[in-house]
C-alpha cells in the first residue's frame, strides 16, 4: 500500500484542509522535475546565440536531468519500489540516486563534447553536484531535496541574470513552508536544504562558467 495518501492525512493534526491542498500545490508544482527544466531553457536562452539554439540545448539538457530521471521514478512507482512521486522515504531515495546522478553526469559530458554554451555546462554540473551533495546528506538525514533544488535554482538565477532575480526569494520560503505543513521536514531539514542548496549552486556555477 503506497504511503502517498496517508502522509497528507496524517498531516491533518498539524493543518488545516485547505493549507495542506495549498501545501501539496505548492510541492507538486515547485517540485525538481518541474522547476530545473525551465531553469535549463532560462539559462539556455540567457547565453545561446538564437531562441532555437537556446531551445535545443535546454531540451537535450532536460532530457537527462528531467526527462530520465521522472520516467525511472515512474517505473520505480508502478513496481512498488517508491512509495509515492516525491519519494519521501529516506532509504528510496538511494535507489533513485543510482540513477538520477549518473543521467546528470552523462547529460553534462555530452553537452560539453557538442559544443554547449559554457554556462549550461556549469548549470548542468550544479546539478549534478547538487544532487549528489543532497544524496550524501540522506545517507544519514532526510534533507529537503525541494527545498535544496529551489534555492540552488534561485541562486543560478541572480548569478545568471543579476539581483533582481531576488524578488524571487518567497517562492524558496513557500516551498520550505509547503515541506513543514505535509509534515515531509522538520524546519532545520528546510533550512538545510535550502544553504546546502544555495552554495553548492554558488560555488559550481561560479567555477565553471
Amino acid at each position: 500500500m503506497s504511503r502517498y495518501v496517508p502522509i497528507y492525512r496524517n498531516a491533518a493534526a498539524g493543518a488545516t484542509p485547505i493549507r495542506q491542498r495549498i501545501a501539496k500545490a505548492l510541492t507538486d508544482l515547485l517540485s525538481p522535475i518541474i522547476i530545473v527544466p525551465v531553469l535549463l531553457l532560462a539559462v539556455a536562452l540567457r547565453y545561446s546565440p538564437s531562441v532555437l539554439a537556446g531551445v535545443a540545448w535546454a531540451a537535450l539538457a532536460a532530457l537527462f536531468a528531467s526527462a530520465i530521471p521522472l520516467i525511472y521514478i515512474l517505473i520505480l512507482l508502478r513496481i512498488g519500489r517508491v512509495s509515492d512521486y516525491h519519494v519521501r522515504d529516506r532509504e528510496q531515495r538511494r535507489a533513485v540516486g543510482a540513477v538520477v546522478i549518473p543521467s546528470l553526469i552523462l547529460g553534462t559530458v555530452i553537452l560539453v563534447l557538442l559544443g554547449a554554451p559554457r554556462q549550461l555546462v556549469a548549470l548542468a554540473s550544479a546539478l549534478a553536484a547538487g544532487i549528489l551533495m543532497s544524496g550524501l546528506v540522506t545517507l544519514y538525514w532526510k534533507i529537503s531535496v525541494h527545498v535544496a533544488a529551489v534555492a540552488g535554482s534561485l541562486m543560478i538565477l541572480v548569478l545568471a541574470f543579476g539581483w533582481r532575480m531576488l524578488v524571487l526569494v518567497p517562492t524558496v520560503l513557500l516551498v520550505a513552508w509547503s515541506r513543514i505543513v505535509l509534515r515531509d521536514h522538520t524546519s532545520a531539514q528546510v533550512l538545510a536544504g535550502a544553504i546546502l542548496g544555495a552554495l553548492t549552486a554558488a560555488v559550481v556555477f561560479t567555477l565553471l562558467r
